[in-house]
Formats: C-alpha cells, sequence, structure tokens
C-alpha cells in the first residue's frame, strides 16, 4: 500500500515539478490516473484486511489504522507542495499538511472499514447459503437464529476456502461478490458525487453549458464504470498475491521441517 500511494504521489509530481510538462493530453492522463488511485486504493486496503483473516474488532481496527498509514506517503508531500506554493512558508506549509493529512487519514480508514464490512457482511450472507443448503430440509427455509449464527461463524473460519476458489467476475463465488458488492458501493458514492458537481456547476453558470460539458461528463461517466471493474480486477489480484505468498511461506516452513 505505501508503494501504491508513492506512486500516486509520483504520478502528480513528476509531470508538474520535474519534466512540468504542460500537454493537455498528459493532464488528462494524470488526472484519470489520480482518479483510479482515489477510487480503488480504499477498496485494496478493505479486500487486505479481509484477506488476513482478521475477525476480532480489535484486530480489524488495528490493520486498517496501520495500512492506512500509508496515506502518508501521498498526501503528506503533496498538501506541502500546495501551501507552499499559496505563499505559506517551509514550517507553515508543513503544519497545514500534517493536519490535513491527518483528516485524509480518517477519511481514508473510516472509507476502508465502510468497504470491508460491505465486503464481509455480502460475503458471509453469499457463503452461508452453501451451510445452509447442508443442514436438513425442515431448516432450510426456516433456518434458526442459532443455526445461522454457526453458520456465519463457520464461514468465517472457513474463509481460507472461500479464498482459493477462482473466479474474478463469477458472482456465485462469495468472495467475488462481496468484492463486487464494495466497489459496486465506491461506484455509487462517486457517481453521486460527479451529479452533485455538475448541479452546482449549472447552477453558478446560469444553466448555461455547452458540448465540451457533456461530453466530459460521458467520458467521466464512461471512466466511472471502467473503475468499477478495474478495482474488483486489483482487489482480486491482491488476493491472488495474498494466497500466493502464504502457499510459498507455508511450503518453506515445509521443507525446513
Amino acid at each position: 500500500m505505501l508503494a501504491l500511494f508513492f506512486i500516486a504521489f509520483l504520478n502528480l509530481y513528476i509531470p508538474s515539478y520535474v519534466t512540468q510538462n504542460d500537454s493537455e493530453i498528459v493532464s488528462y492522463i494524470i488526472s484519470f490516473a489520480d482518479r483510479l488511485f482515489e477510487f480503488a486504493l480504499p477498496l485494496v486496503c478493505a479486500s487486505m484486511v479481509l484477506f488476513s483473516g482478521a475477525i476480532t474488532p480489535g484486530a480489524i481496527a488495528a490493520r486498517i489504522s496501520i495500512i492506512s498509514i500509508s496515506t502518508l506517503a501521498y498526501n503528506l508531500p503533496y498538501y506541502y507542495l500546495v501551501y507552499l506554493a499559496q505563499g505559506n512558508d517551509s514550517i507553515e506549509a508543513t503544519l497545514i499538511s500534517l493536519g490535513v493529512s491527518a483528516i485524509a487519514y480518517v477519511v481514508f480508514a473510516a472509507l476502508s472499514l465502510a468497504y470491508y464490512l460491505i465486503m464481509r457482511c455480502v460475503t458471509v450472507r453469499h457463503a452461508r447459503a452453501e451451510y445452509i443448503e447442508q443442514l436438513p430440509i425442515a431448516y432450510r427455509k426456516n433456518t434458526p437464529k442459532d443455526m445461522l449464527k454457526q453458520a456465519r461463524t463457520d464461514v468465517l473460519a472457513d474463509l481460507d476456502i472461500h479464498l482459493a476458489k477462482k473466479g474474478m467476475f463469477n458472482l456465485s463465488v462469495p468472495i467475488s461478490f462481496g468484492i463486487f458488492a464494495a466497489c459496486f458501493a465506491q461506484f455509487c458514492i462517486s457517481i453521486l458525487y460527479e451529479l452533485v458537481c455538475l448541479v452546482i456547476e449549472l447552477i453558478e453558470s446560469g444553466g448555461n453549458y455547452g458540448a465540451d460539458t457533456i461530453v466530459y461528463l460521458a467520458v467521466i461517466m464512461i471512466f466511472i464504470f471502467a473503475e468499477l471493474f478495474a478495482s474488483c480486477a486489483i482487489c482480486n489480484l491482491v488476493k491472488y498475491i495474498i494466497i500466493k505468498v502464504e502457499n510459498d511461506h507455508g511450503n518453506d516452513q515445509a521443507l525446513a521441517q
């Protein structure tokens, strides 16, 4: 995660401060890459916590808090440069960027927690159906609460089994469905945000807008739709990497014994 946030910062820093490229095409590429990072990174954080197997509230909060520290690799230098450019001296820019970065840290952690809860809730509810199917027929339609609770416990205990199931966009796979649900929630938030910004812009302009506004909105909507599937793919890639690392570590331990 730290590397991803650092790459996100370099995406803005290098073209603007190192090469000082003012090409319109480059500006669009930077802007859309930055939007993708903003869209995907809370989801990546949430998926990392889910795949880690953390179950207790304390463990979940601790892992999200630790991973979210990575935001400082982007926010601290970014806001420092922003406030330095606004005429503040180095000390002032540093202090202000620390405060803004702290707020951004809390927002990122809260978003990651929300997406984690969506992933976990949807995964458990989807996988729980498989466990209920194994119950006697009399309990399948009207399952007692204690059995539902036990099924939920079993799903969390067997999370490694569900993680091993393949199917990036196969929504019949509980983990994939959970990831998609969280990504779709982020998709809805992004769409709503863009529509609100559009309404505000139209109000401020007195309802006057040209073809370029419509084209821009259409491009943004298509890109947000692409972000939905890109984020699903990235989260599933994270799952694959985590499983591979754990398997390799297990094999190394077996060889050592």
